[in-house]
């Protein structure tokens, strides 16, 4: 089996700041992730008569960071000019005061879902409840787009405006509060749980 040099794998184990403010995004968690990755691997290379138990524990690892990206990482707050910048101008747009996207987030332990479906906003908890429009069901096939809570709270905390606005654009679904928005949802289904 071909391991890197420790000097190889010390550089590559250094590009993770933890005091870094910014290390919230979707894709510093699994820097994050690879971050302990490589330190398992630096360990095993110092002492390898605990071969066996490092490979377990590398596999352990791989798989709590493979879970991780599932529960942790749904969405990116950005500026709404980037929004815009990348993805494109808002092709359907539905207003919604911010108190009621608040009280569908305390309603969700982990996620929420979005989509807008016959011109109505559908909201979903993390078990695929319908909390908007109430009373209404969806097929386990309709396809969600999955915020974390917490990234959806830190958007209506960062906008701090009465309305909140879900868009559809060309490809994606963003959601827009004062001059922040969010994207990078995962899709549901697949990435369900």
């Amino acid at each position: 089996m071909f391991l890197p040099s420790r000097k190889i794998l010390n550089k590559t184990c250094e590009f993770v700041d933890f005091s870094n403010p910014t290390h919230r995004n979707p894709q510093v968690k699994i820097r994050i992730s690879t971050y302990l990755l490589c330190y398992a691997v630096v360990i095993s290379w110092d002492n390898k008569k605990k071969e066996k138990k490092m490979k377990k524990l590398l596999f352990a690892l791989s798989v709590v960071t493979l879970m991780s990206i599932n529960v942790y990482s749904q969405g990116k707050i950005l500026s709404k000019e980037e929004a815009n910048e990348l993805f494109g101008t808002v092709l359907v747009s539905k207003e919604m005061p911010a108190s009621s996207l608040k009280a569908f987030v305390g309603q969700s332990s982990k996620v929420i879902m979005f989509n807008i479906i016959n011109n109505d906003v559908y909201i979903l908890d993390d078990s695929r409840k319908v909390l908007l429009p109430s009373g209404f069901s969806v097929s386990s096939s309709e396809v969600f787009h999955v915020y974390s809570t917490s990234i959806v709270q830190e958007l209506l905390d960062n906008g701090n405006t009465p309305v909140t606005y879900i868009e559809q654009r060309k490809e994606v679904l963003t959601i827009t509060n004062g001059n922040f928005t969010l994207e990078y949802a995962l899709i549901c289904p697949p990435f369900c749980n």
